[in-house]
């Protein structure tokens, strides 16, 4: 079903749909506004696709393990001290002595959130992987 309707466009809204007909790439203004009109169209059913899909994802995440923090800190530790041995061997050494000190840093401030003793943080609430 078709309905008429009547729009008023700014003078640069007219000259853009009439350049576009005039090229040959629509067969008039009523066209071009029925293709712009399509294209929002798709973009907010992409948004919404999108958002649902985030949704879903974020339950599904919820509803997986959890690992707590004592658990996460082995594989942590392990990646990042790969990761300063393959600098180590690919910096000059004063490289190798800010990344050794940024290592220390980070460290510190993981061992910090996961030693019971020192912080009360409690070791049982943990992160989903």
């Amino acid at each position: 079903m078709r309905v008429k309707s009547p729009i008023t466009l700014t003078d640069q809204q007219e000259a853009f749909a009439r350049s576009l007909e005039s090229s040959g790439q629509d067969s008039g203004v009523g066209s071009v506004l029925q293709e712009g009109l399509k294209a929002l169209r798709l973009k907010a059913e992409d948004e919404t696709f999108q958002t649902q899909g985030f949704g879903e994802f974020l339950e599904h995440r919820l509803k997986g393990p959890v690992v707590s923090t004592t658990e996460m800190r082995k594989p942590i530790d392990a990646m990042i001290e790969r990761k300063r041995l393959s600098l180590s061997n690919q910096l000059p050494p004063q490289a190798v002595e800010m990344d050794t000190s940024a290592f220390a840093y980070f460290h510190e401030i993981l061992r910090s959130m996961t030693d019971n003793s020192a912080s009360g943080v409690d070791n049982s609430v943990g992160c989903r992987v």
